[in-house]
C-alpha cells in the first residue's frame, strides 16, 4: 500500500509541475487564467512576447504524459495488491489518472502543431 502512496505522491508532483510549467509558458496578455491568478496573487512570470513559449508547453506536455504514465502504474499496483474485502482503491490516483487523460486529449486539441 505504500508503493502506491507514493506512486499517487509523485503523479500529483508530475501535475504541479505540468501546471507550473504551462503557466510559465502562456504570455502574459493571454487573457486566460494566468492573468486573474497574475493580478490576484501580484506575480510577474510568464512569457513576456505574445506567444507560448514551445520548449515550456513541450515540457508540460511531457510531464502530463509521464504523470499518466505513472498513475496507471500505480492503479496496476493498486489491482495486484487488491486480495481482500476491505482492500480498497486510491480515488486519488484513479481521479489523477482521468484528469491526466484529459489534459493529454485538451493539449493533443489546442496545441498539436507546437507539441508535435
Amino acid at each position: 500500500m505504500r508503493s502506491v502512496t507514493i506512486v499517487t505522491l509523485v503523479g500529483w508532483i508530475g501535475a504541479i509541475v505540468a501546471l507550473a510549467l504551462y503557466y510559465i509558458g502562456t504570455p502574459k496578455d493571454s487573457g486566460g487564467i494566468g492573468d486573474y491568478l497574475r493580478s490576484h496573487f501580484k506575480l510577474n512570470v510568464g512569457a513576456t512576447t505574445g506567444f507560448l513559449n514551445n520548449g515550456l508547453l513541450k515540457g508540460a506536455f511531457a510531464s502530463v504524459v509521464v504523470t499518466f504514465v505513472v498513475c496507471a502504474v500505480g492503479f496496476m499496483l493498486n489491482l495486484m495488491r487488491h486480495k481482500r474485502k476491505t482492500d480498497r482503491y486510491n480515488k486519488l490516483l484513479i481521479t489523477l489518472w482521468i484528469v491526466s487523460g484529459i489534459l493529454i486529449i485538451a493539449f493533443l486539441i489546442g496545441y498539436a502543431r507546437q507539441i508535435l
